[in-house]
């Protein structure tokens, strides 16, 4: 997982930060890589339906800012498109 937040990072792609584990804090390398990104918390079930629909929202309002920049000309950014599979 390092290897793969590292690459993103480097890319300047947006790191979206899911926490899974309740009380979990990101430490050693993971910890500065996620200090100025929001967490969507799916650690308890009974916040799922909620931070589900935020993670929705904010993935809707990356592919806006992305297309809208790809027909800008800016070729540096492309559209995002994504398919989610959750099984609880």
């Amino acid at each position: 997982m390092q290897t793969e937040a590292q690459y993103a990072y480097n890319l300047e792609k947006t790191i979206v930060p899911l926490r899974l584990e309740a009380g979990y804090q990101p430490d050693g390398w993971l910890g500065p890589l996620c200090l100025n990104n929001f967490w969507y918390d799916f650690s308890e079930e009974t916040k799922f339906d909620g931070e589900w629909n935020k993670l929705k929202e904010r993935l809707k309002t990356m592919q806006t800012i992305d297309t809208a920049t790809a027909a800008a000309g800016d070729t540096g950014l492309t559209a995002m498109s994504a398919e989610f599979r959750i099984t609880i």
